[in-house]
């Protein structure tokens, strides 16, 4: 059987511990991973707790959408900069509340420094 490259065993083990961090934040702990969507669903419902309803010409909008159809790009801009404050992103379009990712980075540093160790151990495996 072909062995993995050390890269390919690290994009391998990576993926792994990513997706053991969804599952985890998913079914145990009760904390959401988040998609692109549900991020603006997120920052309109911030927009809309900090600045509330705008008043135009008697009729109530909320700021978020005010904001979004007004000035699209800074809609945009300030849903990057929010984003980026309170999620990081785990995987291509999966992200989780910062908050919930701190103690995901310590394990995660662990591996990173016990990968070479691992990689013999698999290497090694196959021999006995």
């Amino acid at each position: 059987m072909k062995k993995l490259t050390l890269e390919e065993f690290c994009t391998e083990k990576e993926l792994t511990i990513y997706e053991e961090l969804s599952e985890f934040l998913d079914k145990e702990t009760g904390h959401d991973t988040f998609n692109d969507d549900e991020i603006e669903e997120e920052y309109k419902q911030y927009l809309d707790e900090v600045y509330g309803d705008i008043d135009i010409c008697g009729l109530d909008y909320s700021a978020s959408y005010t904001l979004k159809q007004i000035d699209p790009t800074a809609f945009r801009t300030g849903m990057n900069d929010w984003s980026d404050s309170e999620f990081t992103e785990i995987s291509t379009g999966i992200y989780v509340r910062r908050e919930d990712f701190d103690s995901f980075e310590i394990e995660l540093e662990y591996h990173n420094n016990n990968v070479m160790e691992e990689y013999e151990y698999y290497l090694e495996e196959d021999e006995e």
